[in-house]
């Protein structure tokens, strides 16, 4: 198996930048509940983007039973454990790798025993229904010149990226098609490039192909690529760390591993553990 370079040490501070110009934010909570709760009661969780779709359900339930709100800021996870590293507030990082949790862990900036894995991601083809016939059937597929642009996400430092690049040597195709690659600076902009047409194909996480109604997939073989364990851990930083350990642990709750799993997640209750 092809083990890519996680790149520990080779993003520039310019990453950090970045992260804030291009990440979403989001918040999510109960109506009405912003006029008796203050900053203080409410998290900050940084998330990789694949869980962009699913996160502000799984916050919501999460506000419904205990009252706390839940921000948001969604980009690539490597960018974002760059931007805790370097003195970034927040209360929980989410990672959909966990070398990016162990770089935030060797810095000194999270709590180790918190550190909880509640999902895998699984890798997807993803393409316009428009493509037809000349839809692959597998990653082999995509050496025909058919394919002009082929999108996946930058593996300088996103895991989905770092996934679909070892898939893609592990089938020998990656030298051939590497000069039609397209980079998307995080998963959800990787499918925009796709379903926008300004590529043919989209290696993405299963989860924000689900959510595209205008288009079709395929299963990257798991056996082509490291797991993806999607992890998530409260930073030292957080004021209120008994509220993030109570959100990183409904991750693990039967309701959020419902919306998880119909989001085209692996749960955590079928994860195989040593």
């Amino acid at each position: 198996m092809i083990e890519p370079n996680r790149l520990r040490g080779l993003l520039c501070k310019g990453l950090f930048a970045l992260t804030l110009l291009t990440m979403t934010v989001l918040s999510v909570g109960c109506p009405g509940s912003g006029d008796s709760k203050n900053d203080s009661d409410e998290l900050l969780v940084l998330s990789a983007s694949n869980l962009s779709a699913v996160l502000p359900e799984i916050a919501a339930a999460f506000t419904r039973d205990t009252g706390t709100r839940v921000n948001f800021s969604f980009g690539s996870s490597g960018q974002l454990s760059q931007q805790i590293i370097q003195g970034g507030r927040a209360d929980v990082y989410i990672s959909a790798d966990r070398g990016f949790v162990d770089d935030v862990l060797s810095e000194g900036r999270a709590f180790e025993d918190s550190r909880k894995v509640f999902a895998l991601v699984q890798l997807v083809m993803w393409w316009r229904d428009d493509l037809g016939t000349n839809a692959p059937d597998d990653l082999s597929d995509l050496e025909g010149e058919q394919y002009k642009r082929i999108a996946i996400s930058n593996p300088n430092h996103a895991p989905t990226g770092i996934a679909a690049k070892a898939a893609l040597q592990e089938v020998g195709v990656w030298d051939k098609i590497e000069r039609r690659l397209v980079f998307g600076g995080s998963a959800t902009q990787t499918i925009q490039f796709a379903s926008s047409g300004n590529t043919e194909v989209a290696i993405v996480p299963k989860s924000l192909a689900v959510q595209e109604a205008d288009g079709a997939f395929a299963l990257v073989g798991p056996d082509l690529y490291e797991p993806l364990e999607q992890e998530a851990v409260v930073l030292k930083d957080s004021k209120i760390p008994g509220k993030a350990t109570e959100f990183v642990e409904f991750l693990n709750s039967s309701e959020a591993e419902q919306l998880l799993s119909a989001s085209g997640f692996e749960v955590a209750a079928v994860i195989p553990r040593d």
